[in-house]
């Protein structure tokens, strides 16, 4: 078994093993332990997971008792074939022993046992943390210090989702989208649930935008918070049991791991307990709860799954990432599900009956996905809804495609005095050079103050590429061959001038991603205070919109915002195509 084993090695760790048998020291050391996953494992999605095979590596035929693997980190943890606590280990192999994921063990190592690794954040910034590799027998240790960045992903909508189905026997049981579902279980009976972690590549695409290290999602760290509420739960008197179905997979384009060093099938004796899987993006696995005593008639046993940092379960805010998370309540006293579930308060905006569309809004921010059906030029148009405040806004036009093909054209109301620029961010897969041509409708800024920096995603420093230039309306000016990355063009009024309104047109051939403009809004300057931007969309395809105003800029953001989205034909003629108002 062993010589099998070593015949399977790589040429690499061939020549490694080979070194170490010239050499005239034998004994194993911690120098042995061969690190091979990240020390600065960079930009990770929060909820998604970084995984490094064979990310910890023994590389002695010398004998010691013992390896452990040890983080207290929460972010950090260690995975791979292995056998859970309760397991008996079969005859004539020697296993990893998984006590969680922040220890795992193996007695007895040969060469070429290994582990993998994995980095999940839960919250966005900087994190480090220390591992530690100790052997034993001979005793010596290895110390390693690991750095991770997490990105926050959207609250209101985010770009791994996860999609939560609930079966009694064969029958689905009807909650629809809704988050929190209330399910009733006959005693002895069972509720299984199938899970799939998912990721909306548009959104990612709109992330990895504003984070060009960001990290593509290829697993996912999911939990599950079972609570019992109001059942006289209390140690060893459990209303449920609780199973974790299907195999572990180890493959990495088929990954699964329950994270829980009892085992899938221990449920601990605690009424409330906590589970954490390990899964591939789009692969769907199953979890069971089993009735095991009368819940009450107002008891019940909830079960929240949820996308790691995407939701909390001890101060759950239904507001937020309601794609990323699923509570179901089981009881024995509830009725049986008919009507409509119970669902977190969510603004529907009206829309054309040609265009039905879920929208999501709140204070600060309003996402609307809309279809576009041709390909063809079209103009957002955004304007104060009535009674709303004027102020600062903002909008973010992202294609599901990610091109934008030729450059974007934007405009807004300028501030008197130079207070308050306009502004198109957009970002440059390949260096080229950007036209510019500025425009201003009001007469009232003689000379616009124009602006181009590149700006730094991870500090967010800016640097001037391009002016400070004052440019009249309808002038153009070409930059010099600017370096793929984000980019902000700006343009303002000057000390002694009315509040103006411009616009602004960049074309190019290498815009991707998303495209933010914005500035200040009101329903009178140049005509009507209108915002807009203006694109082309190459193919059919979805566009998400949106919108910002309200708390997105505190003490200056603008009111309510309607939207507008016209087609625009060759001629300059525009037909409504989309709104989010009646």
């Amino acid at each position: 078994m062993k010589f099998t084993n070593f015949l399977h090695l790589s040429s690499q760790t061939l020549f490694v093993s080979l070194s170490l048998l010239s050499s005239n020291t034998y004994a194993a050391s911690a120098a042995n332990i061969q690190v091979n996953h990240c020390s600065e494992c960079g930009q990770v999605l929060i909820g998604a997971a970084r995984l490094d095979f064979r990310g910890i590596y023994w590389t002695s035929y010398d004998a010691v008792s013992g390896l452990n693997l040890n983080t207290v980190a929460q972010t950090f943890g260690f995975t791979g074939d292995s056998l859970y606590l309760s397991d008996t280990p079969p005859i004539g192999k020697n296993p990893w022993t998984f006590n969680s994921p922040r220890r795992v063990s193996i007695s007895n190592p040969y060469f070429g046992d290994n582990m993998n690794h994995f980095f999940a954040p839960f919250e966005g910034g900087e994190v480090t943390a220390s591992h530690e590799y100790v052997i034993l027998s001979p005793t010596d240790s290895k110390t390693v210090t690991v750095t991770g960045i997490g990105v926050p992903d959207g609250e209101i909508s985010p770009a791994i989702t996860l999609n939560v189905v609930t079966n009694q026997g064969s029958t689905q049981v009807p909650c629809g989208d809704a988050n929190i579902c209330q399910v009733p279980v006959t005693l002895k009976g069972a509720a299984r649930f199938t899970i799939t972690p998912t990721v909306d590549h548009s959104r990612f695409s709109e992330l990895a935008l504003a984070y060009p290290g960001l990290q593509e999602v290829k697993y996912v760290l999911v939990k599950l918070r079972v609570a019992e509420k109001d059942t006289q739960c209390s140690r060893g008197y459990l209303s449920f049991k609780d199973l974790g179905v299907g195999s572990n997979s180890f493959k990495e384009s088929d990954y699964y791991h329950y994270l829980e060093g009892g085992g899938p099938s221990h449920t601990p004796d605690a009424c409330t307990r906590n589970y954490s899987f390990l899964v591939s993006v789009n692969k769907s696995f199953q979890f069971q709860a089993t009735n095991n005593r009368d819940t009450g008639q107002n008891g019940y046993a909830e079960y929240a799954f949820y996308v790691n940092g995407h939701y909390d379960p001890n101060t759950p805010d239904l507001s937020k990432w309601v794609d990323s998370w699923k509570v179901v309540q089981l009881g024995n006293h509830f009725p049986p599900v008919t009507g409509e579930p119970i669902t977190p308060p969510v603004t529907e905006t009206p829309t054309t009956p040609e265009e039905p569309v879920k929208s999501f809004c709140d204070d600060q921010s309003c996402v609307y996905p809309v279809s576009i059906d041709k390909a063809g030029f079209y103009v957002a148009s955004v304007n104060l809804a009535p009674g709303s405040t004027e102020g600062f806004w903002g909008l973010s036009v992202n294609t599901s495609s990610g091109i934008n093909a030729g450059g974007f054209n934007a405009g807004t109301v300028l501030r008197e005095n130079g207070m308050e620029p306009g502004f198109v961010a957009f970002y440059l897969a390949k260096p080229e050079a950007v036209n510019m041509t500025v425009f201003e409708y009001s007469g009232q800024v003689p000379e616009l103050l124009t602006l181009l920096e590149r700006q730094d995603i991870n500090t967010g420093v800016r640097t001037t590429e391009f002016g400070p230039q004052k440019m009249t309306s309808g002038q153009s000016a070409q930059t010099s061959v600017l370096d793929a990355g984000f980019y902000v063009a700006s343009a303002s009024s000057q000390a002694g001038n009315s509040r103006g309104r411009f616009g602004i047109s960049l074309t190019g051939k290498n815009f991707t991603g998303g495209v933010n403009l914005g500035g200040s809004i009101d329903t009178y300057t140049g005509g009507n205070g209108e915002g807009f931007g203006a694109f082309y969309v190459t193919s059919p395809q979805e566009v998400r919109f949106t919108l910002l105003f309200g708390n997105s800029y505190p003490t200056r953001g603008a009111g309510v915002l309607t939207l507008d989205i016209y087609s625009q034909d060759a001629e300059g003629k525009r037909v409504l195509y989309w709104t989010n108002h009646p």
